[in-house]
């Protein structure tokens, strides 16, 4: 009976971290080359982490790979994305449980969230550039990565996450943190110089 309750409140603590994550985490305000987004929840021992960014920050473009050395950097991004030791520093005690990539679907002149430019008026005229039909439109085409992270932490007085995504990436030059963490909520804006964040109470 014990092991069924500990379980349950287990699978109550995940569901509601989970809802913490897509209600905080807002989409991107505008597809901006250089900036990303991180949403962070920590609740309870675990740690999740959300990623929004442009592929251009880790491919150097956002159109379908075109020759063998694109399709390799596609590859080596997605795969560095699907490894968050890469990209982030935690404190000894979180391991990681779960990861979670949602893959672009290059090829396409929008990402999966069509809603990003649905309103139009930053870019008029889009659905008439030239070479839409061909390779030379990449500059209209846009795509998206989202990751998720989720770890859970044995230590939970504090948590100290830096963010090595400018060092991985050089594409990014700017990252909005946002973070719900011991009934607290904050922000701050990353940059290569400061890129550590402390969760405590």
């Amino acid at each position: 009976m014990w092991k069924i309750t500990m379980r349950f409140c287990q699978f109550i603590v995940i569901m509601c971290v989970s809802f913490c994550v897509n209600v905080f985490a807002e989409p991107l305000k505008a597809h901006t080359h250089g900036e990303g987004k991180l949403t962070v929840v920590f609740e309870r021992g675990h740690l999740l982490v959300a990623l929004e960014t442009p592929a251009a920050n880790v491919m150097g473009f956002e159109h379908a790979p075109q020759d063998e050395s694109e399709r390799e950097i596609y590859a080596n991004a997605l795969a560095t994305l699907k490894a968050p030791e890469k990209l982030f520093e935690l404190t000894r005690s979180c391991r990681l449980s779960r990861t979670d990539v949602k893959i672009p679907e290059v090829g396409h002149e929008h990402s999966d969230d069509e809603g990003v430019h649905e309103d139009g008026e930053d870019h008029e005229g889009h659905e008439g550039h030239e070479g839409h039909e061909g390779h030379e439109g990449h500059e209209g085409q846009h795509m998206d990565f989202d990751a998720t992270y989720d770890w859970q932490c044995a230590d939970q007085r504090q948590i100290k996450m830096a963010v090595k995504l400018f060092d991985v990436f050089p594409g990014f030059k700017k990252i909005t943190a946002e973070w719900i963490a011991f009934n607290r909520q904050s922000s701050a804006t990353l940059d290569a110089s400061h890129s550590t964040l402390l969760l405590a109470p």
